[in-house]
């Protein structure tokens, strides 16, 4: 426990490696320079006959009780070593520290951490009050010498078994929990950063071109401006995850089964380790407790998303563009965080994303069936991007500049993405797209011998007309809460810019009656097209 020659990760290796192989008899030099050469470290640079008699020592006191410490030092660097007291949600609680990127973090309450090790003991040395250090003004002038002051504290004290862990908390202050990913961020002494690094060195070796071909020729199905857009997004991620203003963009990929969508996903994610998260999407949002997110900056929805349901959808949106994110946690009070997160989100489905007209959040593509169930194609991908890949991948991400792309405002405007907007649109515009694709407008008929008249494009609607047609489609709909006639008007002129009313009398000395004037049909369908892209 209080090997000093070595770092305790070395301590630990060591120890695992020696344990299997004793079988109960002490451990000898041979051994011990047999597993250093294992183990790859130079022996020279230890006292090997001193190390020996120390690990014996340790694996004796392991066997009479494994949950009692000899010493303070040996019991604090335990708990040191792995743990960190922190404040999560206003609560008191323990982290275990991890620099592997792979590994996600684990929190328990204080309450917890210390029954879970309270049957850990250890000797500690205290004061016995009843007997005081000498005092130099006592010794008629002479003065105390360190070596009496030694001995008198070593009579003042008295070794008494306590609990590990409390003797362990008792000298710890809680550290603030932060998550940032910037990369010239340096935590203050009072706070524990999540942030791990990243998993894969940056190193160019050719290998990651077979993804990026696949990312090429399959995802954005040949198209050099999708292509390039998305590995401007994919670089920006990953050179500065930290960044998400004038970003704020997700991907959707809509695809049969078996295309590649989860392969281009997954091996994108391996990237971030612990801060990569593939999770079927509906899990995401909607639940009482989002602690899963809370360590995350690219987030893999794998199946569709929220089903229509308009209060995730603004959820979501929010997650996508927001800054800050409430985690709220078991038993702790929720608190604010910084979000980094990104998204990716992967679907069987036609409606993939709930983006509505005028919406740019999200990079909405069809993935086609190049390699659908080619699975010596995608164990190929893997096995490479196993062999050099990643640490590849990282290099060409991160050596990419996009220091001059407007994510924003250079979103390409793909067909699926029109496809979805059309999908969320409201019932009053769905009528409208309707009337554009039917190339005319249907006003019912009360009577059923009678047929119902059709309105071209291009030419006058009256009131009542424009009334019983919304109606009709209303009901065919089965919409629950219709407009009324004046917000029906303001809506519809959202999308065609000269559909005012005009008014003539009806004969001489007539009412008036107000109409309206419908553009051509091929107005009709560009202002609309402009309506879902820019609302």
């Amino acid at each position: 426990y209080d090997l000093t020659l070595w770092s305790f990760a070395l301590q630990e290796l060591l120890t695992r490696h020696l344990f299997v192989k004793r079988e109960g008899e002490p451990i000898t030099e041979q051994i011990l320079r047999e597993h250093l050469r294992h183990l790859g470290v130079d022996e020279t640079t230890l006292d090997v006959p001193k190390v020996v008699v120390r690990i014996n020592e340790a694996f004796d006191f392991a066997v009479a009780d494994p949950r009692a410490f000899p010493d303070v030092r040996a019991s604090r660097a335990f708990f040191s070593r792995v743990w960190e007291p922190v404040i999560v949600g206003g609560k008191y609680s323990v982290i275990k520290k991890s620099d592997h990127p792979k590994e996600s973090f684990v929190t328990y309450l204080k309450k917890d951490f210390a029954e879970i090790f309270g049957a850990y003991t250890v000797w500690k040395r205290v004061r016995k009050d009843e007997i005081s250090l000498p005092d130099s003004s006592e010794q008629q002038g002479d003065e105390v010498t360190p070596e009496e002051t030694v001995i008198a504290m070593r009579q003042s004290t008295k070794l008494k078994k306590v609990s590990a862990v409390q003797d362990w908390l008792g000298l710890r202050v809680p550290k603030a929990l932060v998550f940032d990913p910037s990369p010239d961020y340096r935590p203050n002494d009072d706070e524990f950063n999540l942030w791990r690094g990243w998993p894969y060195r940056p190193v160019q070796s050719g290998k990651a071109q077979i993804y990026l071909d696949f990312v090429r020729d399959v995802i954005c199905s040949e198209d050099l401006t999708l292509y390039d857009y998305l590995l401007d997004w994919m670089s920006q991620v990953v050179q500065h995850p930290e960044k998400k203003d004038g970003v704020g963009i997700s991907v959707a990929l809509r695809g049969k089964t078996g295309v590649g969508k989860s392969s281009f996903a997954e091996h994108f994610s391996k990237l971030f380790g612990s801060s990569g998260l593939v999770i079927n999407s509906n899990d995401l949002l909607g639940k009482d407790f989002n602690r899963i997110l809370l360590q995350k900056i690219l987030v893999v929805g794998d199946e569709s998303l929220c089903g229509g349901d308009k209060k995730v959808a603004s959820q979501l949106k929010d997650m996508i563009t927001g800054s800050a994110m409430v985690v709220e946690l078991k038993y702790r009070d929720s608190f604010e965080a910084n979000n980094f997160m990104r998204f990716i989100f992967l679907t069987n489905e036609t409606w993939s994303a709930p983006n509505t007209e005028g919406d740019r959040r999200y990079l909405v593509m069809d993935v086609p069936e190049t390699y659908r169930k080619d699975t010596d194609f995608f164990a190929e991908l893997k096995a490479v991007m196993e062999d050099g890949g990643y640490e590849d991948l990282m290099y060409v991400l991160m050596n990419r500049d996009v220091s001059k792309r407007d994510f924003q405002n250079e979103l390409p405007n793909t067909s699926a993405a029109k496809e979805n907007v059309e999908r969320s649109l409201a019932p009053h515009f769905a009528m409208l797209k309707d009337w554009i694709d039917d190339e005319y407008i249907t006003i019912e008929n009360s009577d059923p011998t009678v047929p119902n008249m059709k309105i071209e494009w291009g030419e006058e609607i009256s009131k009542p007309q424009l009334e019983a047609a919304y109606l009709a489609y209303s009901r065919r709909r089965n919409v629950k809460h219709t407009l009324n006639y004046s917000t029906l008007v303001k809506e519809l002129h959202r999308v065609l810019k000269d559909f005012g009313p005009h008014q003539r009398r009806t004969g001489d000395g007539g009412d008036r009656e107000r109409f309206y004037v419908l553009p051509s049909l091929e107005e009709a369908k560009t202002q609309f097209d402009e309506f879902l892209i820019n609302g």
